[in-house]
């Protein structure tokens, strides 16, 4: 099984030594710009960007993904 995408990413920044508010940066470029493909954009006035650091925050908490099993 594949782990998931974001907790991966999550992981690969903390182990670089990452700030947390990098994480901010990403969700910000990522709902405001429009540059990524399925990934709707938000106006302020609809998502604040005080929600955009909770919801940052909270991607910024998740756990490491599991060891992959290891193989006979």
């Amino acid at each position: 099984m594949k782990p998931p995408a974001l907790a991966a990413m999550v992981a690969g920044l903390k182990q670089a030594k990452a700030p947390p508010n990098v994480m901010l940066g990403f969700v910000l470029l990522a709902c405001r710009s429009g540059s990524l493909p399925h990934m709707p954009t938000f106006a302020p006035a609809v998502l604040s960007d005080a929600a955009l650091a909770d919801i940052a925050a909270r991607i910024w908490s998740f756990p490491p993904p599991p060891a992959p099993p290891k193989q006979r």
